[in-house]
């Protein structure tokens, strides 16, 4: 996620609940600068510069209930479907995103453990 043109510019953090998209994307949801761990308590109201890649399977049936996130809860809590990245997503998925952000609201660095 070096680069900073495009989405990216806009949406410099993803979340899911899917593992995977993270391995990917090589992003971790822990980190604040890139990523958004997919728990309800983190995704309502949605954080300014967030894309959501909402999976039928594991970002509905989670054994943790802040894990199990129905679609219509995310649109309800402000979270707005993206239809520039339906093309790329598989059957049932769904691109969510919220509003953008400028180099002036972008999520900051997470300050470095103290020695």
């Amino acid at each position: 996620m070096g680069r900073r043109g495009g989405l990216s510019a806009d949406y410099p953090r993803v979340c899911a609940a899917h593992v995977f998209v993270y391995y990917f994307l090589d992003v971790s949801p822990t980190d604040a600068r890139h990523g958004l761990e997919y728990v309800r308590e983190k995704v309502a109201p949605p954080p300014p510069g967030t894309i959501l890649l909402w999976d039928p399977v594991y970002s509905l049936y989670n054994s943790d209930h802040r894990r199990s996130i129905p679609l219509e809860e995310l649109l309800e809590a402000g979270w707005v479907k993206s239809t520039s990245g339906e093309a790329f997503a598989a059957e049932g998925w769904h691109v969510l995103v919220s509003r953008p952000v400028n180099a002036a609201t972008a999520p900051a660095a997470p300050h470095p453990p103290r020695r």
